[in-house]
């Protein structure tokens, strides 16, 4: 009998560690999720920003291009856009354009990089000698490689994946009226 009890509250004491065990293991589980889903927003708000910035401000904008996206951009990236020379006729240009992102996904994440597919509409607009004012828009698929910098993601590599034009006057531009 008095052993009975015994095994009884062994197994009970069991029970208790292995359900407090399983509790903390939850909960542990739940900051790990909440931890990644920030990180995923913020990775996905850099790759935005970036995308933005790149869209908005095209090379024709001359020393303005390199400028707006290197506090976005980290390695070979950011090499390449201290290097960029633009042509000075370039300013001459009269193009405007504006991006508007639709969606972006996370679509991999590891030690401190990332990747993130952007869906965007970018719409053009400029002016032809001939033709007069000319609109444009494309929606684009981009992957964009971020890696972790001093706290903040910086994009490192940016690639299109797809292009397809759309009517600028259902794309949302805003050089449409």
């Amino acid at each position: 009998m008095i052993a009975s009890r015994r095994l009884a509250i062994v197994v009970g004491a069991l029970t208790f560690a292995l359900v407090a065990a399983m509790a903390a293991s939850a909960c542990d589980a739940i900051e790990r999720l909440d931890s990644r889903a920030n990180e995923t927003a913020a990775i996905e708000r850099a790759a935005s920003a970036f995308v933005v910035q790149a869209g908005t401000v095209g090379p024709a904008s001359t020393d303005r291009y390199a400028t707006a996206l290197l506090p976005f951009a980290t390695g070979p990236l950011r090499d390449a856009l201290q290097a960029t020379v633009t042509d000075s006729r370039a300013g001459t240009l009269e193009r405007r354009a504006t991006v508007r992102v639709e969606r972006t996904a996370l679509t991999a994440l590891s030690r401190g990089t990332g990747v993130v597919t952007v869906v965007a509409v970018q719409s053009r607009q400029w002016s032809d000698a001939r033709a007069g004012i000319q609109h444009d828009a494309v929606r684009l698929w981009l992957a964009c490689r971020l890696e972790a910098v001093d706290g903040r993601w910086l994009v490192t590599e940016l690639r299109v994946l797809a292009e397809e034009p759309v009517d600028p006057a259902t794309a949302g531009s805003a050089f449409v009226d």
